[in-house]
């Protein structure tokens, strides 16, 4: 009787076990949904797994964000992420966003790209990192086509490169380059930011144009709110913005002061 209740106390054991292993393998196997815009995610030196794996996870890069944290310690690199700027796709298990955290690029480049950059000089600061030439940038950053690959509903990519720091690994291509800053700003601007813009009768590509006349009517950051209350006014009554700084654009190599003559 005894040895019975002991054998059936087992087989429960091994039965339980056995269903366990199903569900780690299921979740360590389960793939994320692919993305419509890739993602890019900085990780910053000294963030913990957890703060990491939420991250992934609010992102949709990680499905299973507790196998990804056991897996991570059951191999013992929990303390391995490198920190840096990752562009996920999407479809990826929990070990393919772990691997590619730990085995990261060993070496790269750390680019900064500050608010209310033009186009042309953010390829300067692209050139000068040694990411590339500078015609190359202003070459891809005006094609219609690749705008239009990245998802960006516009003819260029100007106010579609989101402001930010960058790493790149070795020899980065200019395209992968702008394709990660568009990718950034997708990332940011969400559908929450959409839903905002859309509330106020702006397109996104409406909504990005006069973030970028408010930015770069604003001396400082703490005149923004106001600059942006005229404007939405304005847009509200039917009047012109009026805005100089936009003249820039119209002229030669877009420099300041703005003249009488430009206007």
């Amino acid at each position: 009787m005894v040895r019975r209740t002991l054998g059936a106390l087992a087989i429960v054991f091994l039965l339980g076990l056995v269903g366990a292993l199903l569900v780690v393998r299921s979740a360590l196997e389960r793939r994320a949904p692919l993305l419509e815009q890739p993602r890019a995610v900085r990780i910053e030196d000294g963030e913990t797994l957890a703060t990491i794996s939420d991250r992934l996870r609010r992102e949709g890069v990680l499905a299973e964000p507790r196998a990804f944290l056991a897996l991570a310690r059951w191999r013992g690199v929990d303390r391995q992420v490198r920190s840096g700027v990752y562009e996920f796709a999407g479809g990826a298990t929990a070990g393919e966003v772990l691997d590619t955290l730990v085995n990261g690029p060993q070496r790269f480049e750390l680019v900064s790209i500050p608010e209310g950059w033009p186009t042309d000089r953010i390829a300067l600061r692209l050139e000068a990192a040694g990411l590339g030439p500078a015609a190359r940038y202003r070459e891809l950053a005006e094609d219609p086509a690749f705008a239009a690959s990245l998802g960006v509903p516009a003819d260029r990519l100007e106010g579609y490169l989101f402001p930010d720091t960058y790493s790149f690994g070795d020899d980065p291509n200019p395209a992968d380059v702008l394709r990660r800053m568009t990718a950034r700003f997708f990332a940011v601007f969400d559908e929450d930011l959409r839903r905002a813009a859309r509330e106020r009768g702006l397109s996104l590509h409406e909504a990005v144009t006069l973030a970028s006349i408010i930015e770069a009517e604003a001396a400082i950051g703490s005149e923004r709110p106001l600059i942006s209350a005229v404007f939405h006014n304005r847009l509200a009554r039917g009047m012109p913005l009026q805005a100089d700084p936009t003249v820039l654009y119209g002229v030669a190599g877009r420099s300041k002061p703005i003249r009488k003559s430009d206007l």
